[in-house]
């Protein structure tokens, strides 16, 4: 897989978490639900949360890929 296209790919997820949730912190979604709306498959969707999840950009909030933004 391009590395570019990946990247931009978590970046588009990320954007659109933060849209979704208007940049509240307290605020959860369903990762999955994100990536359908991205055209993103669940597997390439769980990996994107994963990563960005490492990263400190966002916050597993329970069970799937539920998750939250954090304050970074």
């Amino acid at each position: 897989m391009d590395i570019k296209k990946v990247k931009q790919d978590r970046f588009v997820f990320l954007h659109k978490v933060y849209e979704l949730v208007e940049g509240r912190t307290s605020y959860v979604l369903d990762g999955w639900e994100v990536g359908k709306e991205l055209n993103f498959e669940k597997e390439y969707t769980t990996n994107i949360y994963y990563y960005l999840n490492e990263e400190g950009l966002v916050e597993a909030m329970g069970s799937g890929i539920r998750l939250a933004i954090t304050h970074s």
